[in-house]
């Protein structure tokens, strides 16, 4: 079996949640397990879905507090030997995408869901 580390940043009941969940709740568990990485001011982590479904919540500084933030995702990413990492944030993903890359997953995907606002700095 295959663990997939899922970077998921904040995370509230709503879209980016429904998404992440629905892919869960319909692969085969028996090939591949997700792992969360969720910030620790979430306020929709379905934690007792997600452990009877096999998986592992792992929460993290929030990322306003940046340098906690990816000492401690770099840390789970280590420890875990990921092969694959998923990041479903925003453009923001360039950090998880760097650790993943400093702690040897193989595989990063970066997927943002969000549409974004031309207005945003962070729009590119």
């Amino acid at each position: 079996m295959q663990r997939i580390a899922i970077i998921a940043g904040v995370l509230h009941s709503g879209g980016k949640r429904n998404l992440i969940m629905e892919y869960y709740r319909h692969i085969d568990r028996t090939k591949v397990q997700f792992d969360f990485i969720c910030d620790s001011d979430s306020n929709g982590i379905p934690e007792e879905e997600i452990r009877a479904l096999g998986g592992r919540v792992y929460k993290v500084a929030p990322y306003k507090n940046i340098v906690p933030h990816l000492k401690e995702t770099y840390k789970i990413l280590k420890k875990n030997r990921y092969e694959v990492m998923h990041a479903f944030d925003n453009t923001l993903n360039i950090f998880p995408m760097f650790l993943g890359w400093i702690a040897g997953v193989k595989v990063r995907i970066s997927e943002s869901i969000s549409k974004g606002d031309k207005n945003e700095k962070k729009h590119l």
